[in-house]
């Protein structure tokens, strides 16, 4: 019941919405540096997840970003968990769900 009512909370829903933010412009970043790999630029190399967020953080201001980053992601963690929790899909609430 509280899962559920935590979910509905319009501050909850502010913080998910921020961590699939946060998300998508991590694959942003990614998607930005191969492509700089495939027109040649010295500065893109293809890289995973963690390749992304050391560059990020080598820019000026970086080291707020990946602050930022960082509760974008516990954001959306903590929404995952209390979606899965308060069945806010729909899926049961038994093992199955």
């Amino acid at each position: 019941k509280a899962a559920e009512e935590t979910v509905r909370h319009p501050l909850t829903r502010r913080f998910a919405r921020w961590g699939f933010y946060i998300k998508g412009f991590i694959f942003i970043v990614i998607g930005l540096l191969a492509a700089m790999v495939a027109v040649g630029k010295e500065d893109g190399k293809i890289t995973a997840t963690a390749g992304a967020l050391a560059t990020v953080a080598q820019l000026p201001y970086g080291k707020v970003l990946l602050i930022l980053f960082v509760v974008g992601a516990a954001s959306h963690g903590v929404w995952n968990i209390l979606r899965g929790v308060a069945d806010v899909d729909g899926a049961g609430k038994g093992v199955k769900g």
